[in-house]
């Protein structure tokens, strides 16, 4: 996908969460990837919400690389190709952790399980197609 303009970025980080998440689904589906922050191979920031570990994801480098300052600091944005995610939601769901869906300024974002993103993905590519 060409690079998002700042003011795209802008407008988009305004979104409320749920509108995050929905911009989020669109645009990973049609970019075929997501982004997640990591120290080392297989090392994700994470953080906790409500006694829940909950994984941070967003749907473009430039959001991911936004947030990966203080205690994320030492994190880089890294790519994840959509049909190589199986490890990795599997991962999350062995762990019992959540997915959050496009974090903004150190507040969450869309918080979901594993088996909700498959479905809201699946929803949405059906109608796309």
């Amino acid at each position: 996908m060409p690079k998002r303009s700042e003011h795209h970025i802008k407008k988009t980080i305004k979104l409320l969460p749920l509108q995050r998440y929905q911009y989020a689904i669109r645009e990973i589906l049609e970019d075929q990837r997501l982004y997640v922050l990591e120290q080392s191979p297989g090392a994700y920031a994470v953080s906790s919400f409500e006694d829940k570990t909950i994984l941070a994801m967003w749907p473009g480098e430039e959001y991911a690389s936004k947030l990966a300052e203080g205690d994320w600091s030492e994190f880089t944005a890294r790519e994840i190709p959509l049909n190589q995610m199986d490890p990795i939601l599997d991962k999350i769901e062995d762990m019992g952790w959540n997915i959050d869906m496009f974090p903004v300024d150190g507040k969450t974002g869309y918080l979901v399980t594993v088996e909700e993103f498959i479905t809201d993905l699946n929803s949405a590519a059906k109608t796309l197609t």
